[in-house]
């Protein structure tokens, strides 16, 4: 799977199925991009999603001891 299947979800209204893609693939940098296409194409709660996946990550990253960059909108 790769960032092309998480616009192609978000572009043909499959929310679920691009916050499904995003999970699973779990980088920070995907992500990132992730949130910055589906604000362009206005999908405001696939965003707020995201932005929860996001700060998920980021948590859990926490937990380990790793450090994780995310640049956010």
């Amino acid at each position: 799977m790769d960032d092309f299947q998480g616009k192609l979800a978000c572009k043909n209204n499959l929310d679920q199925r691009a916050l499904e893609v995003m999970e699973i693939l779990a980088n920070p940098q995907i992500l990132t991009l992730g949130l910055k296409y589906a604000s362009k194409l206005d999908k405001r709660r696939l965003v707020e999603k995201l932005m929860d996946l996001a700060t998920k990550l980021a948590d859990e990253t926490d937990d380990l001891g790793v450090t994780v960059g995310f640049t956010w909108l």
